[in-house]
């Protein structure tokens, strides 16, 4: 536009350095969401031990938490009680802190009665 080329050459390596990082950016959370990979902002420990005090759960295992699309995330967790007449309280407290705390609202958890045992895992492989 300027008839002297070098103007037009380091407005081109300008904006080429702008837009790197911000590509970047893009194709990781693009990567993360198509791998299913753990959303970077929430913390698995925290969401264990959130679950874990909700009153009448004794333990969890099977914890997953995985991004489905940017700002939508997914758990999926086998949740062990003591008293399995009070399961659907605790599940939509469970759901509840998970809603309000995390902003998880897609989940699937399964109630146990019972926690496993490292012999009943390595015999179910």
């Amino acid at each position: 536009m300027t008839n002297f080329r070098l103007v037009d050459h380091i407005i081109i390596i300008g904006l080429a350095i702008f837009m790197i990082p911000r590509t970047w950016s893009i194709i990781k959370k693009s990567m993360n969401i198509l791998i299913e990979g753990a959303p970077s902002n929430l913390s698995y420990e925290e969401i264990q031990k959130a679950i874990l005090q909700t009153k009448g759960v004794t333990g969890i295992f099977e914890l997953h938490i995985w991004c489905v699309t940017s700002g939508m995330n997914a758990l999926s967790a086998h949740v062990v009680v003591m008293d399995m007449e009070s399961s659907n309280r605790i599940l939509q407290d469970i759901n509840a802190v998970l809603e309000k705390r995390f902003k998880i609202s897609h989940t699937t958890i399964q109630i146990e009665g019972y926690h496993p045992t490292k012999d009943s895992k390595t015999q179910e492989h």
